[in-house]
């Protein structure tokens, strides 16, 4: 039974190929560059696409959580009930400053597909990653029945180092309660070949400048 509901949410996500790409390019033109002050409104703007994104899924409880600088998007599908885990999926809807530009073959926010890649700026890093997660819960409600719950954290401020989330977390912990939390915010070994990161150390840097005569 699950390879036929596995089968059907697969055969679902090539049927609709065409549609998640065009969503993609969709997502991947809004420049959410979480660094500038001037792009605010299209940070916003990027926020408001994730959840409604989520609404045409019937996800409960989406709302937009101002922080002092940039929204975090929450949304819910707790239909699985309450004998069956949830999962927390985390994400990221800001991207880096795409200077300079004269390195780039095609415009950052103007997606361009070349071959088999999607090239623009936060393609990879990381709204395909929040994309899939989305198409793939949508492949699984469009043909069967979710058999986790969902919760979805996708904030804003992850490429300035995420500086009002654990004020948001703390904040809304009881709400944020899950069994385990995923977070497709890594790579894959090879094209075609999925990839599980079960654990992330974290960075540690530094920047150093001189000067002198």
């Amino acid at each position: 039974m699950r390879t036929e509901l596995r089968n059907a949410a697969l055969k679902y996500a090539q049927e609709q190929k065409q549609r998640f790409l065009d969503d993609l390019i969709a997502f991947s033109a809004i420049p959410s560059v979480s660094t500038d002050p001037e792009r605010a409104a299209d940070v916003q703007k990027t926020a408001e696409w994730v959840a409604n994104r989520l609404k045409a899924l019937d996800f409960a409880n989406i709302k937009i959580y101002p922080t002092a600088r940039h929204p975090v998007v929450y949304a819910e599908n707790l239909s699985a009930g309450a004998d069956a885990p949830t999962v927390l999926i985390y994400g990221h809807y800001d991207v880096q400053p795409a200077e300079p530009l004269d390195k780039w073959d095609s415009a950052p926010f103007e997606p361009q597909i070349r071959g088999e890649n999607l090239y623009a700026r936060g393609a990879s890093d990381m709204k395909a990653q929040v994309d899939a997660t989305i198409n793939a819960a949508e492949a699984i409600i469009r043909t069967s029945k979710l058999p986790v719950n969902i919760k979805f954290m996708i904030e804003g401020e992850e490429e300035i180092g995420s500086p009002n989330l654990p004020k948001f977390m703390e904040e809304y912990k009881d709400m944020l309660a899950c069994d385990f939390a995923l977070n497709p915010d890594t790579g894959m070994i090879a094209p075609g070949l999925p990839t599980i990161t079960y654990a992330l150390r974290g960075l540690a840097y530094f920047e150093l400048r001189l000067w002198g005569p």
